[in-house]
């Protein structure tokens, strides 16, 4: 160790004194320079991979909070849609308020019948909302049937295109008169009782007469869609396409007619 530790101090002396190992130095120097840049580079391109990774999952991140977010907004703006669509339902609803003379009210369809051959839906007004049977139940567009049964809270109301329901019409055109029946479909009614020289043709309105003072006047009904005439018959074969909209059933109006004594059915 002592010899190690004179050789040391000679080294040091000698490279003081006369500058020996300036030339080594520089030329260890410049062969490890290349170590130097390795070691950096490696830290380079180490904290690069991290960086990229920690960007990634942060890219990762943000695109699912966004996806998120998109979808919420989506399921927002659909609410909002539908919010939307149903206020104007509504507002049409009240709009047609303009042509009744009566008192109305505004009821929401519960369920529908299952039955193809009963034409009817449950609706949540009943004799506490002074519901009675045979009151007139129509839409935005058009007449729609009747109250036939009337529960404590509910009522079942019989949809004109069911088979055995009837209302008494007239063509707007002229006054002409007839009775529209429904045939069981939602898209046609049969117009009864009208002769074959009956000045009835097809894009006429037919709209509620009033007769027997259960549904309100002058409110659409239907509209003709054809008419056939055979000589040999008595009466001409009248389709007509019903005004109300009975593929879409949300929301509905039941019409108080002043004329009918309320209290019987209470």
């Amino acid at each position: 160790m002592v010899f190690a530790v004179i050789i040391c101090f000679a080294l040091f002396a000698a490279d003081h004194l006369f500058g020996w190992w300036n030339s080594a130095r520089y030329v260890f120097g410049s062969a490890i320079e290349p170590i130097y840049r390795f070691s950096d580079f490696s830290h380079t391109v180490i904290n690069s991979i991290g960086d990229s990774i920690s960007s990634q999952y942060e890219i990762e991140d943000e695109n699912n909070r966004l996806r998120n977010e998109n979808l919420i907004l989506r399921g927002l703006s659909q609410q909002m849609s539908a919010i939307q669509a149903e206020n104007g339902r509504l507002r049409a609803l009240l709009n047609s308020t303009a042509l009744l003379s009566g008192g109305v009210q505004i009821t929401e369809v519960l369920s529908f019948s299952p039955n193809p051959l009963n034409r009817s839906v449950i609706i949540d007004k009943g004799r506490r909302s002074k519901v009675y049977s045979g009151q007139a139940v129509i839409d935005s567009d058009g007449l729609m049937g009747q109250v036939t049964e009337v529960y404590r809270t509910t009522s079942r109301v019989l949809l004109l295109i069911d088979s055995s329901h009837a209302v008494p019409v007239l063509v707007n055109r002229n006054g002409v008169r007839a009775i529209a029946s429904g045939m069981g479909f939602p898209g046609k009614i049969n117009v009864k009782h009208v002769a074959v020289s009956t000045d009835i043709r097809v894009g006429d309105e037919l709209v509620s007469s009033g007769l027997g003072e259960r549904f309100p006047p002058g409110y659409p009904v239907a509209i003709v869609t054809a008419v056939d005439r055979d000589e040999g018959r008595e009466f001409a074969k009248v389709i007509a396409r019903p005004a109300a909209s009975f593929d879409s059933i949300n929301h509905l109006l039941l019409v108080s007619n002043r004329q009918l004594d309320l209290t019987k059915d209470q």
